[in-house]
């Protein structure tokens, strides 16, 4: 396998790294921005409408529209992004190999032959290896590494989550208790109902159900975006025999796609006789 970090890296660097499409100059990349603004900007609108003042008049349910429309146009260019990514990605694999190959899935299966191994029943065995070698290296690694990883830790450690969630929840209890201070009450929700027919509630809980799906798909989008661009400043400081649990944690799931048991001796149909 030779060294397996360093291949490990490479897939990473070649099939699921972003840095290509992230450079000043990419229009779309700064459509994603102003879209992101747009989007956070009318969440706060929805809940303020004193936020766009010559617009006051227009109400919650058309705000939350709007916002709905700003989490669509973001998701598009992300979409349009993600296409840039995989032509470059086409052309550049394409290069690699010699080949005019369009299949984005056949080039990355090519990749995996030529850079990992040809026999793809043996791709479990790897991907077991792999994780064994990986435990063996973070057991016995120096007190005295200093990576990537560590880097990391100073800003997040796996111990505080439920100092955090505690913090969260204090948070939150904070907020309620200032509600409540201010005068908010039970009241206040039917209020917001009041007057509406059957069907007027039923829309906007499928409103808010359709721009809370979208929202967890932007916040998703965008922690990769802020997580690669972390990734292409510890990647100045780790080489690529460097050790990513993360990433070697999508080589392996990738690997384990194109495993192929063994061809059996007795031919295997769809068909039950």
């Amino acid at each position: 396998m030779g060294n397996i970090f360093k291949t490990i890296n490479t897939y990473y660097e070649n099939f699921e790294s972003f840095k290509e499409i992230l450079y000043v100059k990419n229009k779309l990349l700064w459509l994603l921005i102003i879209g992101l603004i747009l989007f956070f900007y009318s969440f706060y609108w929805y809940f303020n409408k004193n936020a766009f003042p010559y617009f006051t008049s227009i109400s919650q349910n058309q705000r939350l529209i709007f916002s709905i429309l700003t989490e669509i146009f973001v998701l598009y260019i992300w979409s349009l992004l993600l296409k840039e990514r995989e032509k470059i990605i086409i052309k550049k694999l394409n290069k690699l190999f010699g080949v005019s190959e369009s299949s984005y899935y056949k080039l990355k299966k090519m990749w995996f032959v030529k850079c990992v191994s040809s026999d793809q029943t043996k791709y479990l065995e790897i991907a077991e290896k792999i994780d064994k070698t990986l435990s063996l290296k973070e057991k016995y690694k120096s007190n005295f590494s200093f990576d990537s990883k560590q880097i990391g830790l100073l800003f997040f450690q796996p111990d505080s989550k439920a100092r955090i969630l505690t913090m969260f929840m204090g948070v939150c209890a904070a907020i309620i208790a200032l509600s409540l201070a201010s005068g908010s009450s039970i009241d206040n929700v039917f209020h917001f109902y009041k007057g509406m027919t059957f069907s007027s509630i039923i829309f906007l809980d499928f409103l808010i159900s359709i721009f809370l799906m979208f929202a967890i798909l932007i916040m998703k989008f965008t922690l990769i975006i802020i997580h690669e661009l972390w990734i292409l400043f510890l990647d100045k400081m780790d080489t690529k025999n460097s050790i990513s649990k993360r990433k070697t944690r999508i080589f392996i799931n990738q690997l384990l796609s194109f495993y192929n048991l063994p061809k059996s001796r007795i031919r295997i149909t769809d068909k039950v006789e």
